[in-house]
């Protein structure tokens, strides 16, 4: 089995939960994601990982945005590789759905399709 290491996208403290925050003030993830990115492209620098593989649409829009030029919305870009570029370094990158809750919309659209691309990828061992 190979390591795994998780992270989270904003590094900033921030008093409430940045969910809750994106309701109130639209653009608050984006704004917080701006002034504090560079402490996870240090993170992504010292790690090297093999692949990054992103959680939800709003971490697909932000890492797109910033190192790549692409834009793209979850339901054209769930479970495809993409690569990003962070300070001239290339990263392969996958974005996939989480499941937020069991019988949901979500899970009903997305699953079991995304396990099916996963293993295509994996087979193709674009990482």
């Amino acid at each position: 089995m190979q390591e795994v290491y998780c992270t989270n996208l904003l590094k900033c403290f921030t008093d409430d939960k940045p969910e809750e925050m994106e309701k109130v003030n639209k653009g608050f993830m984006t704004s917080v994601f701006s002034e504090c990115s560079e402490l996870l492209e240090q993170e992504i620098k010292t790690l090297n990982p093999k692949l990054i593989i992103g959680l939800s649409e709003t971490v697909l829009k932000m890492l797109l945005s910033r190192y790549s030029d692409k834009k793209m919305k979850m339901k054209n870009a769930n479970a495809k590789a993409f690569m990003l570029t962070i300070d001239g370094l290339q990263y392969p990158f996958v974005p996939c759905v989480h499941l937020a809750r069991r019988n949901s919309l979500i899970e009903r659209h997305y699953f079991p399709s995304q396990t099916e691309k996963l293993e295509l990828l994996a087979k193709e061992q674009l990482w």
